[in-house]
């Protein structure tokens, strides 16, 4: 049985959304999804042949349900994409598993671990920043001290880096968005995780974004900048060798800003949570928080008429 991957897929995704609520005939979801008759057979029989449904007939009429509270929470969880209050999921239990297999480049038992914070009912928010955050920040340690070698520190972020894609497959992303936001990194920066984050969250709450990567030239960042008129810029400062180039990057957006642009300026990345001053001096409007603060406090503080509720 594999939700995650019936949820890839956009139809059965519909389905599943639709069956939270409780049991649905055949019927009952082709008005709900829009859905033919004959596709929504299908992907119903296909679901209740891996276990994810049950079905009982009642009359006539034939209804599908979720085959199980677990399922259920999964369903809820996915759906559920900004965090609630005092919801933070559980991960402490979970994180040394989990790096322990992402050190070893084992993606398989790396996803186990990810579908068991979903069976909490944990949002994508709690998964990234109560599992995926505190792992990436003891590899960086492990790291530096010497205890992870270059090959070890590699393929640990490669597997949260693609099981980051898994997820956000899972929750699905909005199309025909109309807010826009830039994200990248300086030249020289070349930490982008924390950035990438922020962006999930973003296109699946109602954000087209343009994610420009690490070590953009600051040419090629203000062009994108210019021409694509969004409606924020991020920019990730992870170490202090990339101060310079994102001060200046940050002084070269409030400048582009002073000429009648539009748009707000937010910095992340480690260094910018321990000198969010100096950022915030250049011009930026927010600069150090963590994904669940810029989810709860950046947004609506600072966006209050771009900020999308979370889906139900």
């Amino acid at each position: 049985m594999s939700v995650y991957e019936e949820l890839g897929e956009t139809s059965r995704r519909q389905i599943l959304a639709e069956l939270r609520s409780g049991p649905k005939t055949v019927n009952d979801l082709c008005s709900a999804t829009g859905l033919k008759q004959p596709n929504v057979s299908n992907h119903l029989c296909r679901m209740k042949s891996r276990g994810i449904l049950e079905c009982s007939r009642q009359g006539r009429n034939v209804f599908y349900a979720l085959a199980s509270p677990d399922i259920h929470a999964i369903i809820q969880a996915v759906f559920s994409v900004g965090p609630r209050p005092g919801q933070s999921c559980r991960c402490d239990s979970l994180a040394k598993e989990f790096l322990q297999a992402a050190i070893s480049g084992d993606e398989t038992a790396a996803a186990e671990v990810m579908g068991r914070t979903f069976r909490t009912e944990a949002t994508l928010v709690d998964l990234y920043e109560d599992l995926f955050t505190p792992v990436m920040r003891k590899i960086g340690q492990f790291s530096l001290d010497g205890t992870l070698n270059e090959a070890q520190e590699h393929a640990a972020s490669e597997v949260v880096q693609r099981l980051m894609a898994k997820a956000v497959d899972v929750h699905g992303q909005t199309r025909n968005a109309k807010r826009f936001c830039i994200l990248g990194c300086a030249p020289g920066a070349w930490h982008t995780i924390g950035l990438r984050m922020i962006a999930d969250y973003l296109r699946i709450s109602g954000w087209r974004t343009m994610f420009l990567g690490a070590n953009v030239p600051l040419r090629s960042f203000m062009t994108a900048v210019i021409h694509g008129s969004p409606d924020m810029v991020l920019v990730s400062c992870g170490c202090s060798q990339s101060r310079d180039a994102t001060l200046e990057l940050v002084e070269s957006l409030t400048a582009l800003r002073r000429s009648g642009a539009q748009f707000k300026i937010g910095v992340g990345g480690s260094y910018a949570i321990a000198q969010p001053c100096e950022f915030m001096d250049s011009g930026a409007d927010f600069a150090g928080v963590t994904l669940r603060e810029f989810v709860e406090d950046v947004l609506p503080r600072h966006l209050p008429n771009l900020v999308t509720a979370a889906p139900a």
